[in-house]
């Protein structure tokens, strides 16, 4: 996902995306590192870091504290302790809190929004929104814009976009990948029945919904709200499902080595 067009531009230049992205990538990495060790409390303190630096540099990142939460419940669940789920909250958010809470409460006592999206609309009133978009402009002015410009599109307004049969190989390409994944859902079920396994499929999909409701709600309010940089907090969760439903379509012709992906052995392989 490094390697695409877009990303590779905006890296060229200053921008928090790519901060964001990395903050992203790595809180992801410990909620899936916690399913295997739920005990490791510098696991939850790190997270909690990450989570913070991650919501200070793009508040878009504040979508992914809430499948953590799911985690943690659930492993609380599993030790019937309310002790664990009572520790483990307080260690990710209270370091997540004195790295970026002060700065929501500061817009929040200044402005009245945390978000302060009522004074980016009083600054920028060409921007702002006074009704949502008509539903018919969805298909091509939110889903189209934020396909073509997550993976091919420069310039300050994202003007400069590619041929349409770039984005047709690019489509054609991850409609492959979402063959095999469904394949891995209905001929790996039993598999799946495996909480930690289920979970770590769970995790990454549940990030990305949320990530696409907090930019529907951004393009609701914002006049070219639909960029496909504004999701790249989940840039590793599409490319580790990217990378697993092309691997189970693979697997299905061609014998291959178990992935190991993100570095955790609870990932999906045939054994």
């Amino acid at each position: 996902m490094a390697f695409t067009p877009t990303f590779g531009g905006l890296s060229s230049g200053v921008t928090n995306d790519i901060s964001a992205a990395a903050f992203g990538s790595f809180f992801l990495f410990i909620v899936v590192a916690y399913f295997k060790r739920p005990s490791a409390w510098a696991l939850l303190v790190l997270a909690g870091v990450l989570l913070g630096l991650g919501a200070l540099t793009k508040e878009n990142l504040l979508p992914l504290s809430l499948p953590f939460v799911g985690v943690i419940a659930f492993k609380s669940w599993q030790k019937r302790s309310v002790k664990h789920l009572v520790m483990a909250l307080l260690l990710v958010y209270i370091p997540a809190s004195a790295v970026s809470g002060w700065w929501y409460l500061r817009n929040w006592m200044h402005y009245g929004d945390p978000l302060a999206w009522n004074l980016q609309a009083l600054l920028n009133p060409g921007i702002a929104l006074r009704q949502p978009p008509s539903l018919a402009g969805y298909p091509q002015d939110f889903v189209g814009s934020v396909w073509q410009t997550f993976w091919i599109a420069f310039g300050k307004v994202a003007e400069v976009r590619a041929d349409p049969a770039a984005y047709l190989g690019i489509a054609t390409f991850l409609v492959l990948s979402l063959i095999g994944l469904a394949r891995f859902i209905l001929f790996e079920r039993q598999r799946l029945a495996e909480p930690t396994l289920a979970l770590s499929l769970a995790v990454p999909i549940g990030a990305i919904g949320l990530e696409l409701i907090a930019l529907l709600r951004f393009y609701q309010s914002f006049l070219g709200a639909a960029h496909g940089r504004f999701f790249y907090p989940v840039i590793a969760a599409v490319a580790v499902l990217i990378a697993l439903g092309l691997y189970e379509l693979l697997q299905a012709s061609w014998p291959l080595p178990a992935p190991s992906f993100i570095s955790v052995r609870s990932w999906p392989g045939r054994r």
